[in-house]
């Protein structure tokens, strides 16, 4: 009997031997899974870097099937789309690094402007107003966001998110250029000019831009109809 115990304890040793070793090799799988992911992100940021935006597309792509649960590698990802106009691509991406962190600031942003580059205002309008939830200080955001209004024709709004451009940026010179493009649009040519005046300081051509925008036909035939 004293035997028989004896060959049990073995056995039960032996299989805890056998799962620690079957775990212990897991691991260090695991570890090589993400170390060969991780030099596949490093060669899609080195091709990213060199505009090889296409392989760069290919080695992100390989890192994920490697580690899909990496949110950067999505994200650099979606940002190669970009680059090569591939917008519905990269909105796609995008949504997946927002649904991997809710968080990701930057992925709210290049998804407004993927958005508004394959024409889906509201959708882009959405996606700047999410980041600026969590960054309102961007005037870049409140910019791309009024843009998006104007391309909406919800020119109210357009002023109220380009005025708030220019008070966290007074110097930001395409800020003053779309309010004056929307005062045209409203055909508010005393408005329009007020930006002008201050956009001449600033950038000289796209001074010159709006002037030309202001007293055009389009603006005058507008301004007719009130």
């Amino acid at each position: 009997m004293i035997t028989v115990v004896n060959a049990k304890r073995h056995a039960l040793a032996l299989v805890i031997l056998l799962i620690v070793s079957t775990a212990a090799l897991a691991q260090i799988e695991a570890e090589q899974d993400r170390t060969a992911a991780a030099r596949k992100n490093v060669s899609g940021v080195e091709a990213y870097k060199a505009g090889r935006y296409a392989e760069a597309v290919e080695f992100y792509r390989e890192a994920i099937s490697i580690t899909p649960d990496v949110v950067d590698y999505y994200f650099n990802l979606g940002m190669a789309h970009s680059k090569l106009s591939q917008y519905e691509e990269a909105v796609s991406v995008f949504e997946k690094v927002i649904s991997l962190n809710p968080n990701f600031e930057a992925a709210h942003y290049h998804s407004g402007l993927a958005s508004f580059k394959r024409g889906e205002f509201q959708d882009a309008a959405a996606s700047f107003q999410k980041y600026i939830h969590v960054q309102p200080r961007s005037a870049d955001a409140y910019n791309n966001l009024g843009v998006s209004y104007f391309k909406l024709k919800a020119f109210d709004d357009a002023i109220a998110s380009l005025r708030k451009a220019i008070e966290l940026r007074p110097e930001y010179a395409e800020a003053y250029y779309n309010l004056g493009e929307t005062y045209c649009a409203l055909s508010s040519k005393s408005a329009a000019l007020e930006q002008y005046n201050r956009l001449a300081g600033l950038n000289e051509q796209l001074a010159r831009k709006l002037m030309a925008l202001i007293f055009s036909k389009k603006v005058v035939a507008l301004k007719s109809t009130n």
